[in-house]
């Protein structure tokens, strides 16, 4: 195996078991017994636990700037009608995090107990997509297709509030009711409720 690829896998193993066990439940022995390595490898990667969390961390957070940004190609694609660029945006975020149950484990719910150790890491998502969220407004500003008296910094809020939250209750929760996840159809009523509002015109 190339020291690339064993890296690799000594990150996946470390995936599994955190997402499992917990960052304080889960051993360096662990790992290395899931990995299938003599305990001198581990040590070639990673200083210790600290550092391989920090590692896997940077890994999945690379992960999902690659996966959220969107090309210029696409944006003239999406930006032509109302919210079909928010809309896709959503998309690729709520995708990111139901592709990998282990992935939307550790982001979500074991790093909220880990402040502040890796709280930096941590706020490194929660930025990026603000950020992304914050210039599709602005660009939806630009290009009339978002109300120019809108409050950008509380409306990305409330779309990273929401998708954070929508992504922690469906796709880690085994509450029957929710069943087979549609991501399209949860996309739509999320760009639906934003576009329509919540409350009916009253007379």
């Amino acid at each position: 195996m190339k020291p690339e690829e064993r890296k690799n896998r000594i990150l996946d193993c470390a995936k599994r078991l955190f997402s499992k066990n917990g960052y304080h439940n889960t051993q360096i022995s662990d790992i290395i017994s899931e990995a299938g390595i003599a305990r001198g490898t581990i040590y070639q990667y990673f200083q210790n636990k600290e550092d391989l969390f920090s590692s896997l961390l940077d890994s999945l957070y690379r992960g999902l700037e690659g996966s959220i940004i969107i090309s210029p190609e696409e944006v003239k694609k999406y930006m032509a009608r109302p919210g079909s660029y928010l809309g896709y945006r959503i998309k690729r975020t709520l995708e990111y995090f139901y592709s990998d149950r282990d992935l939307c484990s550790i982001v979500l719910r074991i790093t909220q107990g880990l402040q502040p150790e890796f709280g930096h890491l941590i706020r490194r998502f929660e930025n990026k997509l603000m950020e992304l969220l914050k210039g599709d407004i602005e660009l939806g500003k630009k290009h009339s297709t978002v109300r120019k008296d809108i409050d950008t910094e509380l409306t990305a809020n409330l779309i990273a509030g929401a998708l954070f939250r929508i992504s922690y209750n469906y796709f880690l929760s085994d509450n029957p009711r929710h069943g087979r996840v549609d991501i399209d159809e949860i996309t739509e009523k999320i760009v639906s409720i934003f576009m329509k509002g919540l409350f009916l015109e009253t007379s």
